[in-house]
């Protein structure tokens, strides 16, 4: 008798036992949440977002303020526009430790006699689309100007009203710079707008409200193939280009998910992706294959040539008496009151 109770008892604590061991993994599993990867809705094509691997979970938001507090929120991975990347990149970001993913980046992206990302994000950031800025407009064929009046064009008077530009300060006086008379036009440009929100522009010129819009190219490319009132122009003065970043947040354990972005980058997905407007900064070759499914025209504005990248600018960070200065020319050439368009406020990029 003695005997079976103990083989019973026995039983009883490799139950308790192994119960235990369950609800510790049970509540290390709660405890491990999977790796996160946010971005502003938009900002990262939608087919590449379906392909993040296991376990890795997408997060969009509205607004970047959501993924961008201080400290930042707890995402493994954020998709940020180059300007809120460089807001205090130093101390927010770690490097994205992909050195294979960054030996394959065009040389120009780091070539600093050109339109490089900034220092700053070379080190913390990894480069995953640019697009450039450029102008788009549905004025007839017969009165459009031509292609060699270039920035100047949007001071044209029978665009007074009837622009948008976009919401950034920073981007419009880049843009300024190349008009005829430099930032000394700026407040003939302010005059112009009729709001400043480039993400809304293509509905407001579909809706006949405005007659052209300064956007970025990968939010017209859909609708330029089906869209034939559209038009647009790649100023040979050159322009600014929007860039999209990885960045893991100072304290994140999780390693970039490289097969993730090499598929980006690889047919069919690279193809699939230039269609909808967005390209990786890539070397020509690589993507020539992608580019041969688009219009000539068309990926000829997406991948610049190497004359009129040289053109081209990206935008630095701005230690603090940079920004005092651009925000008294802003301020200086503000509309008069009762003209000054809608948007418009100081941000990034």
């Amino acid at each position: 008798m003695g005997s079976a109770i103990s083989r019973r008892r026995l039983l009883q604590l490799m139950a308790l036992s192994g119960a235990a061991s369950l609800l510790g993994c049970g509540r290390a599993g709660e405890a491990a949440a999977p790796p996160r990867l946010g971005s502003v809705r938009g900002q990262l094509p939608r087919t590449w977002l379906q392909r993040l691997p296991d376990p890795w979970i997408s997060t969009s938001v509205d607004t970047v303020g959501a993924l961008t507090p201080d400290p930042p929120a707890p995402f493994d991975l954020l998709a940020l526009s180059d300007g809120w990347a460089l807001e205090d990149a130093a101390r927010r970001w770690q490097p994205p430790a992909a050195p294979a993913l960054r030996a394959r980046l065009a040389p120009w992206v780091s070539d600093m006699a050109g339109p490089a990302l900034p220092e700053v994000l070379l080190e913390r950031a990894l480069p995953v689309g640019v697009s450039p800025w450029v102008i788009v407009h549905r004025l007839p064929r017969r009165s459009a100007p031509p292609p060699s009046e270039g920035w100047g064009m949007l001071l044209d008077p029978e665009l007074q009203g009837s622009l948008v530009l976009p919401s950034s300060p920073r981007v419009v006086m880049a843009l300024a710079e190349r008009l005829p008379n430099g930032l000394e036009d700026l407040p003939r440009l302010r005059r112009q707008a009729f709001s400043h929100d480039e993400r809304h522009a293509l509905n407001l010129l579909l809706a006949g409200e405005v007659l052209a819009a300064v956007c970025q190219l990968r939010w017209l490319v859909p609708l330029l193939r089906s869209d034939h009132r559209l038009q647009v122009l790649l100023p040979e003065q050159g322009t600014v280009l929007g860039w999209t970043v990885l960045v893991r947040p100072t304290g994140s354990p999780e390693p970039l998910p490289q097969p993730w972005v090499d598929a980006a980058w690889e047919p069919p997905l690279l193809a699939r992706l230039a269609r909808g407007g967005w390209l990786p900064p890539l070397p020509p070759g690589d993507l020539r294959p992608a580019l041969a499914t688009l219009p000539e025209e068309l990926a000829a504005w997406m991948a610049p040539s190497p004359a009129l990248l040289r053109r081209c600018v990206s935008l630095g960070p701005l230690d603090p008496e940079e920004r005092q200065r651009l925000q008294r020319i802003w301020d200086a050439a503000a509309p008069p009151a009762g003209l000054s368009p809608r948007g418009g406020a100081w941000g990034r990029p």
